[in-house]
């Protein structure tokens, strides 16, 4: 049911996602992002082959997070690196988490199998709902299948690496 609901959720929020006007430099969200991350920083990195594997972030400011790497996401052994970002966002309605997580695995746009990204977040924030930050700075709706409200969880799937965040609404 809790998979469900975050799928639910996620979809939902789809037609709000709207609003935007798709100019340089504001989302399909209406979210404002400035020209790129600040910095970002490696905090946690694992050689994952075709096996599969996972890895997790150290005590800091991506505490909590876990990436996990299903068998034959990935056709040959390779580094995949997790890595906290800099910066802000501005958006219409709800807030910014102001975490941005780069995902990088070796030289690969995307993957066999979905990496599933383990996020903890503080539940009285309100619903974190996920993004990837797309090359021209627009936000794309990420799937969420898994939300644990009770527990502060939630889990990003994805097929390609990249850079994500997410917005409370």
């Amino acid at each position: 049911m809790v998979r469900f609901l975050g799928l639910f959720l996620a979809m939902a929020n789809t037609g709000s996602c709207m609003a935007g006007n798709g100019a340089p430099g504001t989302t399909q969200t209406g979210a404002s992002m400035p020209p790129a991350p600040a910095a970002c920083t490696v905090v946690a990195s694992a050689t994952i082959g075709p096996k599969g594997g996972s890895f997790a972030a150290p005590p800091g400011p991506l505490a909590g997070l876990r990436v996990s790497v299903p068998a034959d996401a990935v056709d040959a052994a390779m580094r995949f690196e997790l890595a906290s970002c800099t910066a802000r966002i501005t958006v219409r309605s709800g807030h910014g988490s102001n975490r941005f997580v780069r995902l990088t695995a070796g030289t690969l746009e995307s993957f066999s199998a979905p990496v599933r990204i383990h996020v903890r977040y503080p539940p009285r924030e309100g619903l974190p709902v996920p993004y990837r930050v797309d090359d021209d700075n627009s936000l794309d709706l990420a799937q969420m299948l898994e939300l644990d409200r009770a527990n502060g969880t939630f889990d990003i799937w994805t097929f390609r690496p990249g850079l994500y965040t997410w917005i409370y609404d």
